[in-house]
C-alpha cells in the first residue's frame, strides 16, 4: 500500500477559472463523445431488450433500471457541460433569495441516501451535521447553486468511497462565513492527480483517468460556483484513506425572514380535474404522451398541439381551454410567439412554458408577459403536477 502525505491542491488552481471545455485538443472530443455514447448504449441497448415479449418481470425491472440509472448520468453530463460552458463565456447570473439551510441540507441528506441505494453503495454510511440548530435559519443566497455545489462533491465522494463514510456538513468560523465541507473516507487521491482534478478540465482528457474526467467537471463546476457565491473552494486528501473539500460562502448576507417570506416546497397531492380541460402545445409525440400519463390519473381533459399555430387556431375555435402547456421550441410558429398570441387573445389564460434549457431571473422577467410559469426538461411528474395545481384549484 503507498501512502501519500495529505495532498493540497494549490490555491491557484482552487481560485482560477475553469478552462476551455471545447478546446482544439482532439483527445477532449474523444473523452466527451465517449462519455455520451457510454450510457446512450445502455439505453438504446436495454430499450431494444425490452422488446422481448418473453421477458419476466424481474429482468424487466433490472433493464429499466439501467436505462433510468444511465439517462441520469447522461443528463447530468449534459448539464455539466452545459454549465461549463455558461461559465465560461459570462452567462452563468446568482440569483440571491431566502434559503432555509437546515430544510435544504435534510433534502440532501434525504436524496443522496437514494442516490447510495441506486449506485449498491450498502457499506457507505451517510452523516450530516448542522453548525446552527434554528430550523428556521435563513440564509440570503442562491439556494439551487448551493444545492449543486454539494450534490456535485457528494457524487464525487460516492465515486472513490466503496465502503466507510461520506459525512457533510457546514458550521460557522467567524462572523463573515459559513464553512461547509465533505468529506469521505474512500480511496482519496495522489497530489498529481488532485491537482489535475482541481485543474482545467482540458487536461483530464486521459482514458486511464477514468473516473477523475468525470470528477473533474464535478468539482470545477462546483469550485466556480463557489467562486461566483463569494467563496474559495480547497481540497485536500490522502492516498486511500480520503478526501475531503470545503469551501466557503459569506455569512455576512445572512438575512432573518419570516416563514411567509420563503416559499416552502409543497408535496404532490391528490388531484380531480375531470372538469378542466389542458391544451398541450408539442411537436414531439413522445413528449406528449409523457405529459399524458402523467396527467392521465387527474381525469383532465387534454387537447394536443402540434406546433404553436395549431395551438392558437384551437383556441380561437375552443375557449373551454384552462391552462395550456407550451413547449418553447415548435416548427411553424414556436412556444414565445404562440403565447404571445394567446395572451392577446385571453390575458387571464394560464400558460406553462417547456423549455429544455434553465432560464436565468433576468430571462424569466423579460418572458412573464406570455408565460405564467417555467418548467425546465427533464419535467419530473411532481413538479409537473404541482406547477398545474397552481392554476387549476380542485
Amino acid at each position: 500500500v503507498i501512502r501519500m502525505p495529505g495532498a493540497v491542491a494549490p490555491d491557484k488552481n482552487i481560485q482560477g477559472g475553469s478552462g476551455k471545455l471545447f478546446s482544439s485538443d482532439p483527445n477532449l472530443t474523444v473523452s466527451i463523445a465517449h462519455q455520451i455514447r457510454t450510457p446512450l448504449n445502455a439505453v438504446i441497448g436495454f430499450s431494444d431488450l425490452l422488446k422481448d415479449q418473453g421477458l419476466s418481470e424481474e429482468s424487466k425491472m433490472i433493464y429499466i433500471n439501467h436505462i433510468n440509472n444511465s439517462g441520469k448520468f447522461l443528463l447530468e453530463l449534459v448539464n455539466n457541460i452545459i454549465d461549463i460552458t455558461r461559465i465560461e463565456t459570462h452567462q452563468l447570473f446568482i440569483n440571491k433569495s431566502g434559503c432555509r439551510l437546515n430544510k435544504m441540507m435534510e433534502e440532501i441528506r434525504s436524496e443522496f441516501e437514494g442516490y447510495l441505494m441506486e449506485k449498491g453503495k450498502k457499506k457507505v454510511s451517510l452523516v450530516m451535521k448542522t453548525g446552527i440548530s434554528d430550523e428556521n435559519f435563513t440564509l440570503l443566497t442562491d439556494r439551487e447553486r448551493l444545492h449543486q455545489v454539494l450534490t456535485n462533491l457528494l457524487e464525487n465522494s460516492s465515486g472513490f468511497t466503496d465502503e466507510g463514510s461520506i459525512e457533510f456538513g457546514y458550521r460557522t468560523t467567524d462572523e463573515i462565513f459559513l464553512e461547509f465541507y465533505v468529506k469521505d473516507t474512500g480511496s482519496g487521491f495522489s497530489i498529481e492527480r488532485l491537482e489535475m482534478v482541481m485543474d482545467h478540465f482540458n487536461r483530464v482528457v486521459d482514458e486511464r483517468m477514468r473516473p477523475f474526467d468525470t470528477a473533474a467537471l464535478r468539482i470545477n463546476i462546483a469550485k466556480n460556483l463557489v467562486r461566483l457565491l463569494g467563496g474559495k473552494l480547497r481540497a485536500e486528501s490522502v492516498l486511500w484513506e480520503g478526501s475531503t473539500f470545503t469551501f466557503t460562502i459569506p455569512l455576512n448576507e445572512v438575512e432573518v425572514y419570516s416563514k411567509e417570506d420563503v416559499k416552502m416546497d409543497e408535496d404532490v397531492g391528490v388531484f380531480t380535474w375531470n372538469d378542466k380541460r389542458i391544451l398541450i402545445a408539442e411537436d414531439v409525440e413522445s413528449n406528449y404522451i409523457y405529459l399524458k400519463e402523467i396527467l392521465r390519473p387527474t381525469k383532465v381533459q387534454l387537447e394536443w398541439a402540434r406546433n404553436g399555430a395549431e395551438a392558437v387556431q384551437y383556441y380561437k375555435k375552443n375557449r373551454s381551454v384552462d391552462l395550456v402547456l407550451m413547449d418553447i421550441l415548435m416548427p411553424v410558429m414556436d412556444g414565445y410567439e404562440a403565447a404571445r398570441e394567446l395572451k392577446k387573445l385571453s390575458p387571464e389564460l394560464p400558460i406553462i412554458a417547456q423549455t429544455a434549457y434553465s432560464l436565468e431571473e433576468d430571462e424569466k422577467q423579460d418572458m412573464s408577459a406570455s408565460f405564467d410559469k417555467f418548467l425546465v426538461k427533464p419535467i419530473w411528474s411532481h413538479d409537473l403536477l404541482n406547477a398545474v395545481s397552481d392554476y387549476l384549484k380542485i
